[in-house]
């Protein structure tokens, strides 16, 4: 018979196993259709300039800024307060990990540090983890709203059921604020995500400014990735209204509380794309849009998430070097 344990890891390595898997295949489409379509797609390939790649990798930066103020943001109703270096080298890290590993390995990486560093135990983390979850799905739809109502008043083009989707949406995550539902823990896996989720969302809901900083973070976040598109198509010569661009990237973001692979990679692109073509827009330059930023911060992420991840490890060594001795010393007082 196999224990528990074991079951849990055979399933963790099918699900990593079907992960790799859909990427294999997505990423294996794209390159196909991206083959197939050269000429439509090599517009914007051949047009990335040098001052395009250099402005892309300035906007890349004050993106993972802002994320380690969310990172900074997130801790503060567990009373843990992070240096603004380390919180820069955690999201790095966690990014890092997240590209290289599925199931979201750079997450469990933050995770150790986190319990190693501030004893901060994986009940808090998978908490904090789901409120940071919801609040940036609760951003996203705020900001794929008010995309829509912006292309309704500006273009008198009215996409009624999917902002009709998204007020209920952003009313259910107020309601469940509101009304602090809590579910009892539970050994089905899907109950017990669920209380994770609301657990996580009441703790930000009930810390205002915190819920608001985070908030205000992950507008920057949905900002910054419209500058990054907006570079890119225009360097390109194609010209796309910047209510459309909000309304693809804040949709984008909500996507990625659901990763399917590894930094949902290809299902982020494929996702805009989709999305693009069913409003009307040039789908195949978002794609290359989308194509060309992976490509760009993937390299980003590599160079600095390596240092920052070697930073950290070398952070953490030290500070357990430390508290070993001062446990040392401790037991040497005592005993004397």
């Amino acid at each position: 018979m196999e224990t528990n344990s074991q079951q849990s890891k055979r399933t963790v390595k099918f699900m990593v196993f079907v992960r790799l898997a859909l990427l294999a295949v997505v990423f294996t489409a794209i390159v196909i259709y991206v083959y197939l379509n050269w000429e439509k797609f090599s517009n914007v390939f051949t047009s990335v300039s040098a001052t395009t790649v250099t402005l892309v990798f300035f906007v890349d930066f004050l993106y993972y800024a802002v994320t380690a103020i969310i990172m900074m943001g997130v801790l503060l109703p567990y009373s843990i307060r992070l240096g603004k270096m380390e919180s820069f080298e955690i999201g790095m890290t966690t990014r890092f990990g997240n590209l290289l590993i599925p199931m979201r390995g750079g997450a469990v990486a933050r995770a150790v540090y986190l319990n190693k560093r501030y004893q901060f135990s994986p009940g808090m983390f998978v908490a904090s983890l789901s409120g940071m979850l919801l609040t940036s799905i609760f951003t996203g739809l705020l900001w794929v709203g008010t995309g829509l109502v912006f292309i309704g008043i500006c273009d008198d083009i009215w996409f009624l059921k999917p902002l009709l989707l998204v007020t209920l949406g952003i009313v259910g995550l107020l309601v469940l604020a509101m009304i602090r539902v809590r579910i009892k823990m539970s050994h089905n896996k899907i109950l017990a995500f669920a209380g994770n989720l609301a657990e996580g969302w009441v703790k930000f809901a009930s810390h205002k400014s915190c819920l608001i900083r985070l908030i205000l973070c992950y507008s920057a976040l949905i900002i910054l990735q419209c500058c990054i598109y907006a570079i890119i198509l225009n360097t390109s010569g194609v010209s796309v209204q910047w209510s459309y661009i909000v309304v693809l990237v804040a949709l984008g973001n909500v996507s990625l509380a659901f990763q399917i692979t590894p930094g949902n990679a290809g299902v982020y692109e494929g996702l805009l794309a989709g999305i693009s073509s069913l409003m009307g827009l040039d789908y195949q330059a978002v794609l290359a849009a989308g194509l060309t930023w992976r490509v760009i911060d993937a390299v980003f992420v590599f160079i600095v998430g390596g240092l920052t991840s070697q930073q950290l490890t070398r952070r953490c060594s030290s500070f357990l070097q430390f508290k070993n001795k001062c446990d040392n010393a401790k037991e040497s007082a005592a005993e004397t």
